[in-house]
């Protein structure tokens, strides 16, 4: 039977089978009651024991979301919640409700607080909302354990970071990837929750994936020179761009290239009138400076000793985790993930959506 909820004036009234008359404007008081409507049916199902531990979750996850929007929107808070008024978010944050209540699972709460609030914090088009929409269901059907897995996967293969360009940034996020990497090894029940949630697409004829090593060398080149003197490349390099060395990161008596990224330096070079025969052997010369991949094994094994399991996941042939790319929607929850344990990602999730 329907049942008409009113919330005040200019508020948002929502019948209790889910559909909703939609006024304008909606206040914090406003979100609470519809966020509680919203359970309503949901909560009478269950015996009263069990209805008293969800309902004091449905508390909890109502006022964690507007204390989190509050923080986040300040004096615009109410403005961006009046996105409660579209059934698309009620639809959204119904899923993350029934996912608290059911499992108690404080990480995956907040983890879809936080892809509620970027969902509402954006003009996103249709497709965009839809993929939201999907990762807020989606997450509350994993747990926390799950959610590290997706997020190790996303963090170490399917995300760059332009703001790692010293060895104190490198090594923090070499710590963070290792903090996240005391979940593994993965087992096959879990790589199969997220395959079959649709997070992450398992593609064993395919070897996209390199070593943890491999992949360091080639997102931060320039971090793992081992540095040069001036006597090792006065033969190959013309001093007119001495300007593109500096002192090395790792040894300060040496010298290095001053990019991060191989080929950014080569564009640097090329974008001086070098020859692309010149720039492709001076580049080829400071590889010959770079830390070896047994190298840099010796170095994570000394400094990030539970980086291991990683590293072991990636090289096991039998495991379906080397194998594994994160999807779109899994990109959402990682990221969210990810941001919520120190990682440095920019405020923009759509850049991680193939569309």
């Amino acid at each position: 039977m329907k049942r008409s909820q009113n919330s005040g004036n200019n508020s948002i009234s929502v019948i209790s089978d889910g559909h909703v008359n939609i006024h304008t404007g909606v206040s914090v008081s406003d979100v609470k009651e519809i966020c509680r409507d919203l359970m309503k049916e949901t909560l009478s199902g269950f015996s009263q024991e069990a209805q008293k531990e969800a309902e004091r979750r449905n508390e909890k996850i109502i006022e964690d979301f507007i204390e989190r929007a509050e923080a986040l929107f300040g004096d615009k808070v109410e403005e961006k919640l009046s996105s409660f008024k579209d059934p698309g978010a009620q639809y959204a944050f119904r899923h993350a409700q029934t996912g608290y209540c059911r499992y108690g699972d404080s990480e995956s709460k907040d983890d879809a607080i936080e892809i509620i609030l970027s969902r509402i914090s954006e003009n996103n088009d249709h497709a965009i909302n839809v993929i939201f929409d999907e990762a807020i269901e989606r997450s509350a059907k994993i747990n926390s354990r799950h959610a590290d897995i997706l997020t190790i996967i996303f963090a170490a293969f399917r995300i760059s970071y332009g703001h790692i360009n010293n060895i104190a940034a490198l090594n923090s996020y070499i710590s963070m990837v290792e903090k996240l990497s005391s979940t593994l090894p993965a087992r096959n029940s879990d790589m199969s929750i997220l395959s079959m949630n649709g997070l992450i697409e398992v593609m064993p004829n395919t070897q996209h994936w390199v070593s943890f090593e491999r992949m360091l060398l080639n997102e931060y080149w320039g971090l793992f020179i081992k540095g040069f003197s001036v006597s090792e490349i006065e033969a190959d390099f013309d001093f007119n761009d001495r300007d593109l060395i500096i002192p090395c990161l790792r040894d300060a008596s040496k010298l290095q290239p001053n990019h991060v990224k191989r080929q950014g330096w080569r564009n640097k070079l090329t974008s001086r009138g070098r020859s692309e025969v010149y720039a492709d052997e001076l580049c080829a010369k400071m590889d010959s400076f770079l830390m070896s991949e047994e190298e840099i094994s010796r170095l994570l094994d000394d400094k990030w000793p539970m980086l291991s399991r990683l590293r072991g996941a990636i090289s096991d042939e039998m495991s379906s985790f080397r194998y594994s790319t994160v999807t779109s929607v899994g990109s959402i929850i990682a990221y969210v993930r990810a941001k919520r344990s120190g990682f440095q990602l920019g405020e923009d999730v759509r850049r991680y959506i193939d569309l």
